[in-house]
């Protein structure tokens, strides 16, 4: 069975079987994990005093930063707050890290974090400067929480801005089109501006790469093209996203009452299940507790790799299937708030 990371606000624990075997990071606010293609594990950190950090395999790699002449949507000079995101540049570069900030900004290394450079063509797309429509979602600004990489394009990236929307580059970031066609923004005067949606998650699907889907402020989302249209196939609230490798209509997701309360749907921790792109749902929540729930997964607390899935809530369980979410078990009670989950080899 592959081993379950654990990235939590006091630090990573590794579990495997649904035991603890290694605790690592120990206190540290752990804001992002991901498996390079060469098996090393990429940890991004947040600390109080010290501020963001980056790790791999647990030595230190520098991060980001910004110029002087970088600005955020406010007009404060930007500063580096959180990584939300890593992942890396795809078989045709092998040696690429992507990094999505807090503020909203996407640098690229190619030299496996040794030097970042800030991608200018999205830092400066109309949609920020000129149109002024990026603004924060739950923060004072805008933050880049999901980079996906087309396995079979690797000069084909997107990027999810909260609030912003869907951007893609065709150029690996060169430029920048919206992707936000048939989203709706109902906290927005206008409901369906250029820009100003906030994606919660966005996952492609690995194998039919046309196929994406999203968890958004005001609904679930699916895309058969690529990201070029979207349709709701769900009006329910909630963070996180998780889809089947093989069947590209096939997702779960775990409901939020609302934006304000931020508590389980009905006080209930629940997952619910499509296997028809949203047609019908139906309840994947044996062995969840069946009292009331007070604490919410977040947008990146939910992890599937074949029939095994894991997720983590905010008030520190973790809830492992090893059948794919026909059953769950709890693996731990007692853990800090889970930020991050991901299953490695």
């Amino acid at each position: 069975m592959d081993k379950l990371l654990v990235g939590t606000s006091k630090g990573l624990i590794t579990f495997h079987n649904g035991k603890e075997v290694r605790f690592e990071y120990e206190g540290l606010n752990i804001t992002a994990i991901h498996q390079l293609t060469n098996g090393e594990i990429a940890v991004a950190i947040n600390h109080k005093h010290w501020g963001s950090k980056l790790f791999i395999n647990g030595a230190p790699i520098p991060a980001p930063t910004f110029q002087k002449n970088h600005k955020t949507v406010t007009g404060s000079q930007a500063i580096l707050k959180q990584i939300w995101f890593i992942t890396d540049g795809g078989e045709k570069y092998p040696d690429r890290l992507w990094v999505g900030t807090e503020p909203g900004a996407l640098f690229i290394s190619e030299d496996r974090g040794q030097h970042w450079h800030l991608i200018n063509g999205l830092w400066n797309h109309p949609s920020r400067i000129s149109h002024q429509q990026w603004f924060g979602a739950g923060k004072d600004l805008p933050f880049i929480h999901s980079i996906i990489v087309d396995p079979n394009n690797n000069d084909c990236i997107y990027i999810s801005v909260s609030c912003a929307g869907i951007f893609r580059s065709m150029d690996s970031g060169k430029t920048w089109d919206l992707m936000n066609e048939g989203m709706k923004a109902k906290y927005l005067p206008n409901p369906k501006p250029e820009a100003g949606y906030d994606p919660h998650q966005v996952l492609m699907h690995p194998t039919h790469n046309h196929v994406l889907w999203q968890q958004n402020h005001c609904g679930v989302y699916r895309s058969e093209n690529g990201g070029k249209q979207w349709i709701e196939i769900n009006d329910q609230y909630g963070f996180c996203i998780s889809i089947d490798e093989h069947n590209p209509e096939e997702a779960w997701i775990i409901p939020v009452e609302n934006e304000t309360s931020r508590i389980p749907k009905d006080r209930l921790l629940r997952v619910l299940h499509t296997q028809d792109c949203g047609k019908s749902w139906n309840d994947a929540s044996s062995g969840l507790p069946n009292e009331p729930f007070y604490s919410i997964v977040l947008r990146n607390g939910f992890a599937k790799k074949g029939d095994l899935m894991a997720f983590g809530t905010t008030n520190g369980n973790v809830y492992m299937s090893n059948d794919k979410a026909n059953s769950w078990q709890e693996i731990s009670t007692n853990l800090a708030k889970v930020n991050y989950i991901s299953f490695i080899k």
